[in-house]
Parts: C-alpha cells; structure tokens; sequence
C-alpha cells in the first residue's frame, strides 16, 4: 500500500471490484471480526466429540480460502465503507488488530482444537478458524496485486 498515490488506491478496473483501499479496509473490519468469532468459541465448553465432525484438515482450510476461485458473499460488517478515513488509519488499524492476534497466537493456552464454529466452509475448530484469518489476509493481498499488475492499473 505505501507507494501508492489515492488514485491507485480507489481505482477499480469494474465497479463489481474491490479496490487496494477497500480490500485494506476489509482486511482491518475482518481483522477484528473474525478474531472476535474465534473468541467467542472459546466461551463454550470444550466439546471433544465434535472432532469427527471436521470435515477438514488444517491444510484443507489453507487450500481454500487463499484459492480466489471459492466465492461467499461479504457479511454485514465486513463490507468496507470508509470507515476509517484514509489509508494511513486503515492500516494503522490492521496493523493493530494484527500485533494483536500475533501476540495472542504466541502466548495462548487456550484450549483451540475442541471448540468449534460453523462457517461457510464448514465446521472448523478455533485454530482453524485462526488459520481462516491468516489465509484471508494472503487471499486479499493477492487481489491487491492482481489490481496493481492490471493493464489499466494507474501509472500514478
């Protein structure tokens, strides 16, 4: 993103497109979003027998949601609108919510494999769920340098 002048930023080569400054914004709203589901699994009781529900594994979860061909429609609250202003706040935002979940994933105890969320993919247990997060990020930061290797993509 740094480097990029505003009208690189909002350009989209169709208006069904996300341009490099919404795709930052959806990362930052799914940043949190995201986390936060994860969270809330671990407010239920750890629940073992579920385990044999997985219908995936771990890399199965990476496979798909960096694969751009697998589509689910943006929830409410996922959609960016410019909430955050400007680019510099977006990605400030990220980055925050980032550190977070780093320092979370590096200090856990919590017990993630034995509580579950349902989820367009599929029941995935909360470690999966993480991997979700991680996986999404790669997926948009692939769309943002689709957008910038564009033929139309503004020189500046």
């Amino acid at each position: 993103m740094k480097g990029l002048s505003a009208n690189q930023l909002n350009w989209k080569p169709a208006d069904s497109v996300w341009s490099a400054a919404e795709c930052a914004e959806h990362l930052a709203l799914s940043e949190k979003n995201l986390f936060d589901w994860a969270m809330g699994t671990l407010k239920e009781a750890a629940n073992p027998s579920r385990r044999n529900e997985l219908k995936m594994d771990d890399e199965a979860v990476k496979k798909v949601i960096t694969d751009r061909s697998f589509r689910v429609k943006t929830r409410e609250g996922f959609i960016p609108s410019g909430q955050f202003g400007d680019i510099k706040k977006t990605m400030a935002v990220f980055n925050e919510r980032r550190d977070g979940l780093i320092k979370y994933i590096r200090d856990t105890k919590d017990d993630l494999r034995n509580h579950f969320a349902e989820t367009p993919l599929g029941l995935l247990d909360t470690y999966q769920l993480l991997l979700f997060l991680s996986g999404h990020t790669i997926r948009h930061t692939a769309q943002i340098a689709d957008l910038k290797s564009h033929p139309d993509f503004p020189k500046s």
